[in-house]
């Protein structure tokens, strides 16, 4: 009987189930594809060659083979880990080692927007680990904008195949000597702060290059400068500090690898920083670790949308945190009694579509065909008041409208007190329960005030013999 066993796909980023013998296996990484060795292979076995980032895998059945039997599956940067089962864990003691190693040596690389400080309770309560948190980043924005170049080889290299997702397509510059600059225009209010540069080279290798930002198109500033590029096919990617969102964007290259002097990019992608995904801690026995976290460092835009967008401002959070639990109604529901104005209301309140001319006051059922009528005691079929609204509202048009609450309307005069009934009048309410045989009583809450109702509208009604 086969075994199965999930896969994960790295060109869609998901789980499949599979045979086990289809199921791919990761192995050590390597320095390059010249690395990767050709004996003691089993099919499937993956390996990341780490000067190109790029994902090989053993393709045939033998142990033993050629260079050529590697096929290259994707990239490492794309792949979701999260989504991989059977990962190799480490032991607490393991972590606690490798993390005293790590800092005794002060190696930490990590790039963020600020730095965080965790104490972790539980069974290492008072141990303080500093670690800087790596930066996410959203999708490549280079879409939708105008790429144009100092020069082009031909036609089929142009400036605009540097962004057109193809690795078999390119911009090549002519034969001049360089420097030479490609360039991206994103068009007037589609600036983006830019945090990360990513290109693809296939020959030509960049040396020493640099890469500016301007929004007139004329005087620039300098985001990134590199020199001694190494050669090598794949994807190159380098992240720097940046707070200003450009329109323009120009990549100059000044020093090629070996004699030609071409400008030369398969693929460019430019990224902005989104921030934090989150971040879940636990101890070694598997429980919630406690976590305090002190944040230096500045946190402007930390937080993102799936698309980039600022979410919310850090003042924002801050505000809208103190007021949330100085108010000490983290678990409750507040209401006002006293509505501030006259015509309005505080409560649990919907949006529901008209069936016909509504004014502020009315109460309303549900009809057949899923709007709100005017309530009319006189029928069964036309009570069971659920509503009121809270504005005029046209028919077949959407509108405000009050679940239970508080209603304020100055021109009522009700008995302080006194239960409040559906009216026989279509939409009315009333301090006078319905008698007429046939009549619905229903009652739709109480009068806290002459100008003023807790609207709570109860669904079991009597009806008058």
């Amino acid at each position: 009987m086969a075994l199965w066993q999930s896969k994960y796909n790295p060109h869609t980023g998901e789980m499949t189930i599979v045979r086990g013998e289809s199921a791919l296996h990761m192995k050590a990484s390597v320095s390059a594809y010249a690395s990767l060795p050709i004996t003691g292979n089993e099919e499937n076995d993956v390996r990341i060659a780490q000067d190109t980032d790029l994902m090989w895998t053993w393709s045939i059945s033998a142990t033993s083979g050629l260079i050529t039997n590697w096929t290259q599956i994707g990239s490492a940067s794309s792949v979701d880990w999260s989504a991989i089962t059977n990962k190799p864990s480490s032991s607490t003691a393991d972590i606690d080692d490798a993390v005293s190693k790590k800092h005794s040596q002060n190696t930490d690389t990590g790039t963020s927007e600020a730095s965080f400080i965790i104490n972790s309770g539980g069974t290492h309560a008072g141990a303080i680990l500093e670690h800087e948190i790596t930066t996410n980043y959203a999708l490549d924005f280079l879409t939708g904008g105008t790429a144009s170049a100092d020069t082009q080889w031909n036609d089929t290299r142009s400036a605009d195949k540097a962004t057109d997702d193809d690795t078999e397509t390119w911009w090549n510059s002519n034969g001049s000597s360089t420097p030479h600059w490609w360039k991206y225009d994103l068009g007037v209010g589609n600036e983006k702060i830019a945090r990360r540069f990513r290109f693809y080279q296939r020959a030509l290798f960049a040396e020493d290059y640099t890469l500016k930002g301007s929004n007139n198109n004329t005087s620039w500033t300098t985001l990134l400068t590199v020199t001694g590029g190494a050669s090598g096919i794949g994807w190159r990617e380098h992240d720097f500090s940046n707070s200003t969102a450009y329109r323009y964007y120009m990549y100059t290259v000044t020093s090629v690898i070996g004699a030609e002097p071409y400008g030369h990019l398969v693929e460019v992608e430019l990224q902005e920083a989104i921030g934090l995904d989150g971040i879940t801690f636990k101890e070694g026995n598997g429980s919630d670790a406690l976590i305090e976290i002190q944040v230096s460092g500045t946190l402007t835009n930390l937080i993102k949308d799936e698309n980039g967008d600022n979410a919310s401002s850090p003042a924002d959070i801050a505000d809208a945190v103190s007021k949330k639990h100085t108010a000490g109604a983290d678990e409750n529901i507040t209401i006002d009694v006293v509505p501030a104005t006259d015509v309005t209301a505080s409560g649990v309140k919907a949006s529901f579509t008209a069936g016909e001319s509504l004014v502020f006051g009315d109460v309303c059922y549900v009809k057949s065909d899923g709007k709100l009528w005017k309530a009319d005691a006189s029928l069964a079929t036309t009570a069971s008041a659920v509503a009121i609204a809270l504005a005029t509202i046209s028919a077949d048009a959407s509108g405000s409208f009050l679940m239970m609450g508080v209603v304020r309307d100055d021109s009522w005069t009700w008995t302080v007190g006194g239960l409040l009934y559906l009216s026989a009048t279509a939409g009315a309410v009333t301090q006078t329960a319905p008698s007429t045989s046939g009549d619905q009583v229903q009652i739709l809450g109480v009068a806290t005030h002459a100008d003023r109702i807790l609207f709570k509208p109860e669904l079991v009604q009597v009806e008058v013999a």
